[in-house]
């Protein structure tokens, strides 16, 4: 499955060729514990949250903020795998995006940018996309599939594996902010598993003021 390094750095990358100081991340509040039949509920850079499907652990955050022509692009990355089977893996990652970015790059032209991951780091092809708004917010909810390359290990040596894979990604652009919601699963596991679309829709804006 792709690295979130490998996501996060492509990302940063596409804003750039469209249109490095590295920030030590606040203390977090721990997630909400997962309640029954439900997983955890995971902040997101203080302004946002979702609910994890069943199975994921508490996501690893990597905060960076990287210097471009356009101003300071802060990008937080949350990385979690499904603790049963290692195969489905959720990528969260929060953009703050320059007004001048903004001002550059058309509404359309921002998703295209925002999503070329899809591609160029997961190799993947395609098969829909919906233009629907999420909450009233310009959105994009891509389904994919294709191939990652990866160095398996054993009897004493390393050889080349292919994975198929397929997922879902959900792009939300949130004024400043875009938020990007990826999942993705090799093998038999469904992307459309019962709380797929549960988690999808869980994601929320904080009311600010209330810290929660």
């Amino acid at each position: 499955m792709a690295t979130p390094s490998r996501l996060g750095i492509c990302l940063v990358f596409c804003l750039l060729f469209a249109a490095c100081d590295t920030k030590k991340p606040e203390p977090k509040a721990e997630p909400a514990p997962p309640e029954k039949n439900r997983g955890y509920q995971v902040t997101l850079a203080d302004k946002f949250r979702v609910r994890l499907p069943l199975g994921f652990p508490k996501p690893t955050e990597n905060a960076k903020k990287e210097k471009t022509p356009f101003g300071f692009i802060e990008v937080t990355e949350y990385y979690t795998t499904n603790s049963s089977n290692r195969v489905e893996q959720i990528n969260l990652v929060v953009v703050n995006i320059p007004e001048k970015l903004k001002k550059e790059l058309d509404e359309k032209k921002m998703f295209e940018v925002l999503d070329r991951d899809l591609k160029e780091s997961l190799n993947g092809k395609i098969e829909s996309a919906d233009a629907s708004p999420f909450q009233g917010h310009p959105a994009r909810t891509t389904r994919f599939f294709g191939e990652y390359k990866r160095l398996a290990r054993g009897y004493g040596s390393s050889y080349a594996v292919e994975d198929n894979i397929h997922g879902v990604n959900r792009t939300v652009l949130f004024g400043d902010f875009a938020v990007k919601i990826l999942y993705t699963s090799a093998g038999q596991y469904d992307r459309d598993r019962d709380d797929s679309k549960e988690f999808l829709d869980s994601l929320e804006v904080i009311p600010a003021g209330t810290g929660k």
